[in-house]
């Protein structure tokens, strides 16, 4: 291709032509001019205010171009059904702690005492078949009554006597409260609940989201009576200490800039002001096709980031074209 003709550049599509147009411009910037600036803009780092959860906006607190505060309400989504979701869990969780407790306590005091009257029936129960199976057996002794009356009244002994013993068990079981492995269970059910109410707590506080910093807000995207689907941006919001100038600098220039720099940012309608430099690219952001050689080091330019002081920063528009110059010229 022969670049002293421009045969080939008509010949591009359209937006390929502009973009050979952006990187002329670009370089013709990248050497600092007579008064050793850099031509640059601005540029944000936005942040997206989403909510995790999904529901219709109900109430959108701020507007395009609104200063907000940390930790003021930017939007909330319709809390339903979580909300009622957290309000069942939670008074499901409330039942099965009352349930523990009865577990724990064992049966009321009236359960209790009607097992405490079959046990002393059975003990009354055992006295009575010991004194006939008494009489039986001394009839019996007598050829007075048959072995059968005899073995019929020993039954009736074994009979009271396992009575006793049926009550006696209940009794101790209703007084020490459940079985051990049914508290358990119970209490497995109830930190179950406990889980499903955090769980939902959680969905219900991420209805409404608060600005995570103070900044502009820069677009609004949903209004109210919108379904937001979950992980969707309401709005963008960009914080001042996100507030940055981007520049190109030529190749020969570049050793002249370090990181933690101070340079002067100056344009139309505001003083100059203060950044510092955190970032130096490594590449070369535009490189048109030529013959590398040291009279082409000019053509390799390099983006480099500066960061105004946030009180500072708010005094600059996205997309402003600025001017970047070092504080100490260098000689």
């Amino acid at each position: 291709m022969n670049f002293l003709r421009f045969d080939w550049f008509f010949a591009l599509p359209i937006t390929k032509q502009a973009l050979w147009l952006t990187i002329a411009a670009l370089l013709g910037s990248c050497k600092p001019p007579g008064n050793g600036a850099w031509q640059g803009y601005v540029e944000g780092d936005t942040l997206y205010i989403s909510a995790p959860v999904s529901g219709n906006l109900i109430k959108l607190e701020v507007e395009r171009g609104a200063q907000v505060e940390p930790q003021a309400t930017l939007f909330g989504l319709d809390p339903q059904p979580d909300q009622s979701a957290l309000l069942a869990a939670r008074a499901e969780y409330e039942a099965i702690q009352n349930e523990i407790n009865d577990l724990h306590k064992g049966l009321r005091p009236d359960e209790i005492r009607v097992i405490q009257a079959e046990k002393d029936l059975a003990a009354s129960g055992i006295q009575l078949a010991q004194l006939e199976l008494q009489r039986i057996h001394n009839l019996t002794a007598q050829n007075m009554a048959s072995q059968e009356a005899e073995d019929l009244a020993r039954a009736e002994l074994t009979n009271q006597e396992s009575k006793y013993e049926q009550a006696s068990a209940r009794l101790d079981s209703a007084q020490i409260g459940a079985r051990p492995d049914l508290i358990r269970a119970t209490e497995a059910r109830a930190q179950a609940a406990e889980a499903k109410i955090r769980q939902l707590q959680w969905a219900v506080d991420q209805k409404q989201q608060d600005a995570p910093a103070a900044g502009k807000v820069e677009d609004v995207y949903y209004r109210p009576g919108e379904f937001v689907p979950a992980g969707k941006p309401v709005l963008a919001l960009l914080p001042p200490d996100r507030i940055k100038v981007r520049f190109f600098v030529d190749e020969p220039h570049l050793q002249s800039l370090h990181l933690g720099e101070t340079v002067t940012i100056s344009g139309e309608g505001f003083q100059p002001i203060s950044a510092k430099i955190r970032f130096i690219s490594s590449e070369a952001e535009y490189t048109p096709p030529f013959i590398y050689s040291k009279e082409n080091r000019q053509k390799f330019v390099y983006l480099v980031e500066a960061w105004p002081e946030p009180q500072d920063a708010t005094r600059l528009n996205l997309g402003l074209p600025v001017d970047v110059a070092l504080s100490t010229p260098q000689p």
